[in-house]
């Protein structure tokens, strides 16, 4: 009983945490290690003019040509953050995995059931697994532009910020989507959890 009376300190503890490391990972600017994609910046360039066609009037390619350049030293800066958002993010989405894994196996061990919990760490995992795939595709997009010669195609110079927007947006929608997840699926099951350990504990004196 013992155990399981600990089992019910680390649920209560485990609770607003998840929260908080969401809000956390917002803050926090650092390096990243994760892959990254092997194709060639002519190669993407070529897939992101397929992707996002621009039949650009000759006025339009002159102001491209005449701001691209100044403005793709604001881009390598947003890159940075980019990568440090990435690792950041990556880094809590990997704790709080790591922290409800560790903390289902125990509950189970403990003859608790577990199913319902177990079905929504993987269904957590599945969606961490597509923000990596977006924001890595994000990241990219954002460092074409800059490493791109955008005077001698500006046709691809807008395509690949149309591809960066796009891949923004569904960064933003993947965010979303965990945070909603975790505080509206996760966190009711991990508090059912701790109520049915609490209600099942001996009562004082007994």
């Amino acid at each position: 009983m013992q155990r399981l009376a600990r089992l019910i300190v680390v649920l209560s503890l485990l609770v607003p945490t998840l929260s908080i490391g969401l809000v956390a990972a917002e803050n926090s600017s650092t390096n990243t290690s994760e892959t990254e994609p092997t194709t060639t910046l002519e190669a993407r360039l070529s897939e992101h003019k397929s992707q996002f066609k621009e039949n650009l009037t000759r006025a339009a390619q002159v102001i491209i040509k005449s701001k691209c350049k100044a403005s793709q030293g604001v881009i390598s800066s947003l890159s940075g953050r980019i990568k440090g958002i990435q690792t950041s993010r990556s880094a809590v989405y990997k704790n709080i995995t790591e922290h409800l894994s560790t903390l289902q196996i125990k509950l189970q061990n403990k003859n608790v059931d577990t199913t319902e919990l177990q079905t929504e760490i993987a269904d957590l995992q599945t969606k961490i697994d597509v923000y990596k795939t977006d924001i890595t595709a994000y990241k990219q997009a954002v460092a074409d532009l800059a490493a791109m010669d955008c005077i001698s195609d500006p046709a691809a110079f807008r395509s690949t910020l149309d591809a960066a927007r796009a891949a923004r947006q569904k960064v933003a929608s993947d965010i979303a989507d965990i945070r909603s997840y975790v505080t509206g699926t996760i966190k009711p099951t991990l508090v059912k959890i701790r109520q049915n350990l609490e209600a099942n504990q001996p009562k004082a004196g007994n």
